[in-house]
């Protein structure tokens, strides 16, 4: 339904003034009796183009160009450091790797391209393998991520296959998440195999936002008359049940927001509440855990406040 929904703007634009006009019945001729007539072209308005922002990392300030800009030569604005990480190869059926050795390969090119944007990564540490059953992954799932755990890694590396991994992959999350509370990045075989630098620095920066550091802000001069230094943005939504959820299904309020002037993390909280609710119940305390950020970072609270929300 999405991808039949995307359409050019001029395809639109051209079905509104044939398809459209025909279907509202706007070109019939008896219309001139009530002296109307619709013109079978759009409006035609000025318009311009905002500049796009500049992107700010440590040492350079790159243009925008097609909303992409390479990371090519740049170190992040503050990078995390890596002392302690475990990696963790998840299969249910045929390996990418036979070889152990070719997996190391693959995890010292990847800590290579880390490096090469500036992350304190330590060195690729060996490997472990997890043969398990896609139907039913995780009992072993959550055996062998709790002795992972109990090592004390900054963050686990979980290669998981790129075919028939739902169920692994919703194992490995409840159990880091839950049941562990251990950071852990998953990446699919197939992809990792292919030693792609780019798809390694993008994996890094999702890693260096887990830890805590930031990948790149804007500049003060782009920020027009709001300053990010006295500004807390927030994002607000309420997401409702499925139609075929249980009657007992609730509601999750969920808050998002920025907590310094480099609008690099924005961490988030959720509560569950009465089901179709749209008001936040619990708006109050959720709005004050984010305050509190804010102020443990800044030693200040926002003197401005933005809230996005669609309620």
């Amino acid at each position: 339904m999405i991808k039949f929904a995307v359409r050019s703007p001029s395809a639109n634009a051209n079905s509104i003034t044939t398809v459209g006009l025909s279907l509202l019945r706007l070109e019939r001729s008896d219309m001139s009796a009530f002296d109307l007539t619709v013109q079978p072209h759009l409006l035609t308005v000025l318009g311009r183009r905002l500049p796009s922002p500049q992107v700010h990392f440590a040492r350079k300030t790159v243009s925008v160009v097609n909303a992409r800009w390479d990371l090519r030569d740049k170190t992040l604005l503050k990078a995390a450091a890596m002392s302690s990480w475990r990696c963790l190869y998840i299969t249910a059926g045929q390996q990418v790797w036979s070889n152990p050795a070719d997996l190391q390969t693959c995890l010292s090119a990847f800590v290579s391209g880390l490096r090469g944007i500036g992350l304190q990564w330590a060195a690729a540490p060996p490997p472990e393998l997890l043969r398990v059953e896609a139907s039913n992954p995780s009992a072993a799932i959550s055996q062998k991520l709790h002795e992972l755990a109990m090592k004390k890694p900054s963050m686990l590396l979980v290669i998981i296959p790129a075919y028939n991994n739902i169920s692994i992959y919703n194992a490995v999350k409840y159990s880091c998440d839950i049941q562990e509370g251990v950071l852990c990045q998953c990446v699919v075989d197939s992809k990792f195999a292919k030693q792609q630098i780019q798809y390694y620095v993008n994996v890094g920066l999702n890693m260096n936002l887990k830890l805590g550091g930031v990948n790149r802000s804007i500049p003060d001069s782009n920020s027009g008359t709001i300053s990010p230094e006295k500004t807390m943005f927030v994002g607000l939504d309420v997401t409702h049940p499925s139609p075929g959820s249980t009657s007992s299904a609730p509601s999750v309020a969920s808050i998002v927001s920025s907590i310094d002037r480099t609008l690099g993390q924005w961490p988030a909280a959720i509560r569950v509440q009465e089901a179709r609710k749209e008001m936040i119940t619990d708006l109050t305390e959720l709005f004050q855990g984010q305050l509190k950020l804010w102020r443990r970072k800044t030693r200040i609270l926002p003197a401005n406040l933005i809230v996005f929300s669609r309620f």
